[in-house]
This record gives structure tokens, sequence and C-alpha cells, in this order.
């Protein structure tokens, strides 16, 4: 098998089903085709990106101006725009290359807005499925750009549900940190990646029945598999 490596969709795919995440990331013995959904929430990434970086207008199907907008009119002087950023870091927390042969953790930002002078970054990820609480995600975010753009002193996160027209966190006390507390965001994640490290290298990745079994899960060959056997 390959080294290690991790990001936080297989992270979640792990923790859902450790032995879906083996046969679709692992051993690749089934391939995970994407939904329509997928491929159009690929899409509007795509085509944001463009609308942002090069004003392509959007698609009369992704009625979603209002948010290029709201990042475009926050652009002052100085600042310094990025989108759908590859990121990744190697077992030293480094910054290294996305295909780098010790790529360990890798990590793409859709929308990273610096402002005051390098000292403040404003991340956007955007989602096009349903809204969900789960912070992970943006603390790993902030956990490697703190390494790849060291002079932050502050992050300022967001989720933007473009189908439901709504932001999460919506108050700022919830969508701040501080360079400071990225040790503490380690410490959290850490432990997680721990667990699905030693499950890679023992390659156990025991069934985990859960809301996929009945008709998304491509893994046929599990008994509760809603497919199973037909």
């Amino acid at each position: 098998m390959k080294p290690f490596a991790w990001s936080y969709t297989a992270l979640q795919d792990y923790e859902t089903c450790p032995h879906a995440y083996a046969a679709k990331r692992v051993y690749k013995t089934v391939k995970d085709e994407m939904s329509p959904e997928g491929l159009w929430g690929n899409e509007v990434h795509k085509k944001l990106e463009q609308r942002l970086v090069h004003k392509t207008p959007l698609p009369a199907d992704m009625p979603f101006e209002k948010w290029a907008t709201v990042i475009e009119r926050s652009i002052e002087p100085g600042d310094e725009l990025k989108c759908e950023m590859q990121l990744a870091l190697n077992r030293e927390f480094k910054p290294t290359g996305w295909f780098a042969k010790d790529a360990w953790c890798r990590g793409i930002v859709d929308v990273m807005l610096i402002k005051e002078n390098g000292a403040t970054a404003y991340v956007y990820d955007w989602k096009t499925g349903k809204v969900k609480t789960d912070q992970t995600q943006l603390k790993l975010f902030v956990g490697i750009l703190s390494r790849a753009y060291p002079d932050i002193e502050r992050f300022i996160t967001k989720f933007v549900w473009l189908k439901h027209n709504k932001v999460t966190p919506s108050q700022v006390e919830g969508d701040r940190f501080l360079k400071e507390w990225v040790p503490d965001i380690w410490r959290e994640i850490y432990p997680r990646v721990k667990r699905m490290e030693e499950a890679y290298n023992a390659e156990v990745f025991p069934m985990k029945p859960n809301g996929l079994c009945g008709k998304y899960c491509p893994v046929i060959t599990c008994p509760h598999n809603g497919r199973h056997g037909k």
C-alpha cells in the first residue's frame, strides 16, 4: 500500500464506515461513482472560481451571484484573493507539494481573502448540500493555512450553504481562530487521524452500518448494503 495520507473527506469516509473507506480509497476494489448532485457541486466550485478570478458570469442555473459579490465588495487595495487552493503538509507539519511523496495531509480551500497587510484571513467554503454543524473541516483549514502562511495572525472561517442561502457560523464569536489556538486544533483532530492510520497500517477495516448503506454505498458485497445480493 502507499504511505498513509489523509484529508477531511477521507477521515469522514473512514469514520462513517472503515470497510467502505478501505474498499474505495485503500484497495480500490470499487469505484465510488459521483452522484449527479456531487458532479453539480464540483461544477459550482469551478464556476465560482472563474467568477471571482476572471469575472466570468455565472450560468443561469447557478443563482449564487450574491455570494461572489459579497466577497468581491470586501476586497480592498492591498488585499489578496486566492481560490481553490490545493494545500498539503508532511508529517512534520511543513508545507509540501500536493503530489509530493511526503504529502501526509491535504486540503482544498475554496476561497481565502487575506486582509490587514497579511494579518487576517477570511476563509470561505462553498457547500451545495444539506446544512451541517460540524466545524472540523474549517478547523483543519486553519491548521493547514497556519503552516502555509505563518504570518497570518487570525482566521475568520465560514461555510456558505449556497442552496439554502445561509452562512454558518453566523456569529463572529463562533468562527474566529487565532494563530495561538492552532496547537489546540491539532490536538483535537490528531487522535482521530491516529486511529485511522493505525487501522490503515494494521489493515483492519470493520463494517459499520450507517445511513448510506441502504442505497448510496458502492460496496454491494457488504451484507449491510441495501443492494447486497441483488
